[in-house]
């Protein structure tokens, strides 16, 4: 920019901002501009530690909840009025974006509004800025990460594609956790666990800010759902924080998106399977697109119910019959066109297909009849005798390891049928046909064998959970 124009603009600049104080105070005095309100969390960190076993930890120390007035919405309100002011063309005219010039001017409103107005030497130092160097293109208003429970990155950060997003992940360090003020809808401390935390950029395609936090939290539960497939472990993205980037200011926001059930030895990710583990987010995330990941998709799609049920096995707090139940139920989804002789069909359709993937076909027609034996009894309303229940469960290792391995049975049929076997009557009638005609075998294998190596080796989620019980243990607990 020339050195004239530059001049210009920051006279048309000045001038829009002293339009903009203008009509925010005349509008505040007479009533018709007011703030929000949102719950403010102040604390401090007191603890830091991390392990490669247990991922970072921190303990919050003392904090204080309060109420206080937000005037950003209404500062944005009014600045977007100025562009019908002539300055505001005439900027415009000489290339400036109308998202930076809008988010600038509110900012400057903002300040004032909530009482602390700029300094002239402030306000012309943030002028000046406003026209040095590029600007970047219309993105989030302020930059946004996730933190995630039960994934530690062991060595470098790496990055993940999502859409139209770049996840980038890495270890936390000490000054993540130092936060003087959380603000959001419900008052949360300091994470008392997070284990990675995930810068997320891209382009969003609304410039509105509450708009963006949508757009944040959808970005959210579509990356939880893509790394629980992606590793059949309890991780969860604990919450979405906004920080704000033009002054380097705090987070401005925290949702909470999901609560982990229970603290889980979290999975591992380094250089022994990172490749692995961003090739397979990288074809779950063009597969399993992120409308499968909202609950409303169980209506209409037999994938969506089987993510779903999968979601609740994994990482549901409650009786092991129930989440093995709920594992059953999502392995039905994928293979059941009728409810005829299910565990005769679930006992020969599911060993076949995970067969090609290095799963013993015996163990699992053995595993998914006794899951189908829990299902059966409590979904009904029955239940099963320590005595019963210890017969079906001890072939498999015990309650915790037969879940475990269904989890993971669940998870394995679900990915090859986003990947190879979209389509549920194809499927079922491949697989049938696959186990006498060595035609259609043949076929089977070749549509698998291309996601092979990503399924092969996974261990299954056997842990046990302090918050976990089965039914039998309930009479000792009353």
């Amino acid at each position: 920019m020339e050195a004239t124009d530059r001049e210009r603009c920051l006279v048309l600049l000045r001038r829009l901002a002293e339009i903009g104080l203008a009509k925010a105070m005349e509008q505040k005095a007479a009533g018709t501009l007011k703030p929000g309100a949102a719950t403010v969390s102040r604390h401090t960190t007191t603890e830091i530690s991390y392990s490669p076993k247990l991922g970072m930890t921190s303990r919050a120390g003392k904090h204080s909840i309060v109420t206080r007035e937000l005037w950003g919405s209404a500062a944005k309100k009014v600045a977007k009025t100025l562009e019908k002011e002539p300055e505001a063309a005439e900027l415009l005219a000489k290339g400036v974006d109308s998202f930076n010039l809008c988010w600038h001017l509110a900012k400057h409103i903002e300040a004032t509004l909530k009482g602390e107005p700029l300094s002239e030497a402030e306000a012309e130092e943030r002028r000046a800025g406003f026209f040095e160097g590029p600007k970047c293109a219309r993105t989030f208003e302020s930059h946004p990460e996730l933190q995630v429970v039960g994934m530690v990155v062991q060595d470098e950060p790496f990055s993940l594609q999502l859409g139209n997003y770049k996840l980038t992940f890495r270890r936390p360090v000490a000054a993540d956790f130092c936060y003087e003020e959380t603000v959001g809808f419900r008052a949360d401390p300091a994470p008392g666990f997070v284990d990675a935390f995930v810068k997320v950029e891209g382009k969003c395609e609304s410039d509105d800010f509450e708009e963006n936090e949508a757009e944040l939290i959808a970005i959210a539960e579509w990356a939880n759902a893509i790394m629980r497939l992606a590793i059949p472990s309890g991780v969860a993205i604990t919450a979405a924080v906004y920080r704000d980037t033009e002054f380097g200011g705090l987070p401005a926001s925290m949702y909470t998106t999901d609560e982990p059930g229970h603290k889980n030895p979290p999975a591992r990710v380094g250089a022994s399977n990172v490749a692995r583990f961003t090739k397979l987010c990288a074809l779950l995330s063009k597969r399993f697109g992120r409308e499968l990941a909202q609950v409303e998709q169980t209506r209409v799609n037999h994938l969506a119910i089987a993510f779903h049920r999968y979601m609740k096995a994994l990482s549901d707090v409650g009786l092991v019959e129930w989440r093995i139940a709920e594992a059953v139920m999502g392995i039905e989804s994928l293979f059941m066109t009728d409810k005829d002789v299910i565990n005769f069909k679930l006992s020969i359709r599911l060993p076949k297909l995970l067969g090609f993937v290095g799963i013993n076909p015996v163990e699992t027609k053995a595993l998914i009849a006794d899951g189908y034996t829990i299902r059966s009894k409590y979904v009904h309303g029955d239940s099963l005798t320590e005595k019963q229940l210890k017969k079906v469960v001890e072939p498999h290792g015990g309650m915790e390891e037969m879940l475990g391995k269904l989890i993971l049975y669940l998870r394995n049929a679900l990915v090859l049928c986003l990947f190879a076997l979209p389509e549920k009557p194809k499927r079922v009638s491949l697989i049938d046909h696959a186990l006498i005609d060595p035609a259609k075998h043949d076929e089977l294998c070749k549509a698998i064998e291309p996601y092979r190596e990503l399924l092969e080796g996974v261990e299954a989620p056997v842990k046990r959970y302090a918050d976990d019980f089965t039914s039998a243990e309930m009479t000792s607990l009353e």
